[in-house]
């Protein structure tokens, strides 16, 4: 017989400490991973590592379709190239 999934009950789940960034990023406390800063990792890239099996390169961003730096559900976040400003020749 196979063991079957129990449904997850929310209130007794423990969710790691959130805070925001000056950009309105949320950052989970994730201690010991090797992308924290001071102990946190911005949600959205952790969100995508979990679900791409990666985390973003440093030559792509990840954006929220409704716009919601707040709202990191996987099927709101997209990874995209980063677009570079071409640099300025002097003559």
């Amino acid at each position: 017989m196979l063991n079957q999934l129990q449904p997850i009950n929310w209130k007794d789940v423990e969710l790691p400490p959130k805070r925001y960034d000056s950009k309105g990023h949320v950052l989970v406390y994730q201690p010991g991973h090797p992308k924290a800063r001071n102990n946190y990792v911005p949600e959205h890239k952790l969100v995508i590592s979990l679900r791409d099996g990666r985390w973003p390169t440093k030559d792509e961003v990840v954006t929220w379709k409704n716009g919601d730096r707040t709202d990191n559900r996987p099927e709101n976040l997209v990874v995209t190239p980063r677009t570079r400003k071409p640099s300025r020749q002097t003559p």
